[in-house]
């Protein structure tokens, strides 16, 4: 896991390990899901830090019609600093999330989707750890190459695309729909019962199960009925 602030190993000393990781499976959710979330350009020498790295991308995405946005920060998550590029044409984006204190970086492929559907292939079984939303479906390849990647990610958005999904035009700037898909996840995250204690079931018994397993055709309609369902009991 990554280090923990202090604000959580304060709880930990204090009323022990399985509280103190409940409550920091929970601080960046509860962030996260305010109306007050904000993603925001980063400048000066954190900017260009993640410039650097991006720079060593630009072939492949340009190859993918991508154009380079600039680098983000979100206030929920201000350690994490993202570098984004964004298709002219469509809701398609590439993401690199450079976490400064490990001088690590994962790779997000992100595609949207009318009927409010997503489907989003990343470098890290992390992915995993949160509950996705009905309709957004995740992909991992754990440290896998961007170019992989990306065709992990065509392969499945060929079979959203088949089941009658659109891509959305492209329209919001970067920095608004991230931040809208940030706070619509928390959102329904916090609408699940015990919904900390479902996390760190992700975390450390999931995440490595699903890592590798590729969104397809029956995984798709799967979640379709399942959708449909839950429709079904709420009317």
């Amino acid at each position: 896991m990554p280090d923990l602030p202090f604000v959580v190993l304060v709880p930990l000393l204090l009323i022990g390990v399985p509280a103190a990781l409940l409550l920091a499976a929970a601080i960046p959710i509860i962030r996260m899901s305010a109306d007050s979330l904000r993603v925001v350009p980063v400048e000066g020498p954190r900017r260009e830090t993640v410039e650097k790295l991006c720079a060593l991308h630009e072939a492949i995405s340009s190859e993918m019609g991508l154009e380079w946005v600039g680098v983000y920060s979100c206030d929920a998550t201000p350690a994490i600093l993202i570098g984004a590029w964004a298709s002219p044409d469509d809701a398609t984006f590439q993401c690199v999330y450079h976490i400064e204190k490990a001088n690590r970086s994962v790779f997000d492929v992100v595609t949207l989707y009318e009927q409010n559907a997503g489907l989003t292939t990343s470098s890290s079984k992390d992915a995993h750890t949160m509950p996705p939303r009905p309709m957004a479906f995740i992909q991992s390849f754990d440290q896998a190459e961007l170019r992989t990647l990306w065709q992990r990610h065509l392969e499945a958005d060929r079979h959203m695309r088949d089941a009658g999904f659109a891509v959305r035009e492209a329209g919001l700037a970067f920095e608004d729909a991230l931040a809208d898909a940030m706070r619509e996840h928390a959102r329904h995250i916090r609408t699940l019962p015990m919904w900390t204690v479902q996390m760190l079931h992700r975390y450390f018994a999931l995440r490595e199960k699903l890592t590798g397993q590729p969104v397809d055709a029956e995984s798709i309609r799967d979640a379709r009925e399942a959708s449909e369902m839950r429709l079904s009991a709420a009317a």
